[in-house]
């Protein structure tokens, strides 16, 4: 039975008028789900991993018979539609959907195919690890289960992870454990003087390797900073006047200007940003909430007053996603492993959802088996900044980051207080938003400016 190749079927069910705007929601959200199980699986759309996947789908989620049917119903308009605009697709799929004799293949019939034991996934960090492959080495499968349970955000999780794995690889070993200080030192050493990597860099390996011995080894690591520094260099911050800003804004989609324009408002970082729920943004006292930022603390900025109304309108636009996923049955959104303890259903409530929410499900890589939506991912957004600021015509470097920069800097251009401006930034040491008073505008002339010769 030959795979369903059928890259343009959001095209085909948005001109399906047979469909209601219901309908073609729901549709949306499973066959994308459905999509992102075969990526998973590294298979192709076949009628039989269709089975195997309503299967999985019914054993994880427990759905009542009206969802069931729903699922079905978008699956076999998705292999049915396919047949119909010239996409081979089996046969006996469309015999399951018209109730006829099935020849080959079985109906799409919704039941309990998987093993008991799937009925019962793992839901916190320490079960979580053992969904892993059992080839992963032990020190892995400690340092995701200590980082999960001490609840680092994902990106910082893969970071270290990612630093943990290059000393691995240059130690020649998967036995972490054993390894004495000198050869972090040593490795530290590696990144400085083979490598060249900054200061920045370097502390960021220093501050994995840290973590997986004292936090997972549990093991008192003695004075090891006898080791060559990386190359330690102040960057001075790229900043946009407000004309520039405006320019850039002009050459970005509607949602990701939007975007754009609140990351500048507030100040935000990019990972602040993407991450923000519907209940941080409180309207009426003009404010944003920061939650879990870097540091894992929690802070309070700016809301512009002119952006609310364009905001209240987002907030209503994706208020029909969010039903929609509710309806289809669809896993809440995530929450930090304590708060999804506490509050069980939380994720399923509207406040906890995500106010820039991704445009189609994934599985979430924390929870293996668990199909949810996700916020739209910060390298997208990135992306359109940077392709935004070259179509502007940008003499010089331009991301997204340099809209916190412009934040910054106006606001001490027009006088605010230099702690006030850490406070809203989120810095911990006041020399970091110090480095602002450089770039600032202070009207001041240049001495060439008073010769006479041309």
């Amino acid at each position: 039975m030959s795979a369903v190749k059928f890259p343009d079927w959001p095209s085909a069910l948005a001109e399906d008028d047979a469909l209601s705007e219901q309908q073609r929601m729901g549709y949306e959200i499973t066959i994308r789900w459905f999509l992102g199980y075969l990526k998973r699986e590294r298979q192709g759309a076949t009628f039989e991993q269709a089975h195997l996947f309503m299967d999985e789908a019914v054993a994880a989620k427990r759905p009542n018979d009206w969802m069931k049917q729903q699922w079905k119903d978008a699956l076999n308009w998705f292999f049915l539609t396919a047949k119909r605009l010239g996409v081979s697709a089996p046969a006996a799929f469309e015999s399951s959907h018209s109730n006829a004799e099935v020849k080959r293949g079985r109906p799409l019939k919704l039941g309990g195919g998987m093993k008991a034991e799937a009925l019962s996934r793992p839901r916190g960090p320490e079960t979580q690890t053992a969904q892993l492959a059992r080839s992963e080495p032990e020190w892995k499968l400690r340092f995701i289960k200590g980082i999960r349970i001490r609840h680092f955000s994902y990106h910082t999780e893969k970071t270290y992870l990612n630093w943990l794995e290059r000393f691995a690889k240059f130690s020649k070993t998967n036995d972490l454990e054993s390894l004495p200080e000198s050869a972090l030192t040593g490795y530290l050493d590696h990144m400085a003087v083979v490598e060249h990597v900054s200061a920045g860099t370097q502390r960021q390996a220093l501050n994995a390797l840290v973590f997986l011995y004292r936090e997972v080894f549990k093991r008192e690591l003695g004075d090891f900073g006898d080791y060559r520094r990386g190359g330690s260099k102040k960057n001075t911050p790229t900043v946009l006047t407000v004309a520039e800003i405006e320019r850039l804004l002009v050459q970005l989609p509607e949602r990701e200007a939007l975007m754009a324009r609140l990351q500048y408002g507030a100040g935000l970082r990019v990972s602040e940003l993407v991450r923000l729920r519907i209940k941080d943004i409180d309207f009426e006292r003009g404010q944003v909430m920061v939650r879990c930022s870097k540091g894992n603390k929690d802070r309070v900025t700016l809301l512009p007053a002119s952006l609310i109304p364009a905001l209240k309108r987002h907030r209503d636009a994706i208020r029909k996603t969010y039903e929609a996923d509710r309806q289809a049955g669809v896993a809440g959104v995530y929450l930090p492993e304590a708060l999804a303890r506490k509050y069980k259903h939380a994720g399923e409530r509207w406040e906890w959802f995500w106010f820039w929410p991704a445009t189609g499900l994934a599985e979430d890589p924390r929870a293996r088996g668990t199909t949810r939506r996700h916020h739209v991912l910060a390298k997208t957004y990135q992306q359109a900044v940077s392709q935004a600021a070259r179509a502007a015509g940008f003499d010089k470097r331009v991301t997204s980051h340099a809209l916190r920069h412009s934040f910054a800097t106006h606001l001490m251009e027009s006088g605010t207080d230099l702690c006030r401006v850490q406070e809203l930034l989120g810095h911990a040491n006041l020399e970091t938003t110090r480095i602002y008073l450089h770039v600032m505008n202070k009207d001041m002339k240049s001495p060439a400016d008073q010769l006479s010769v041309a």
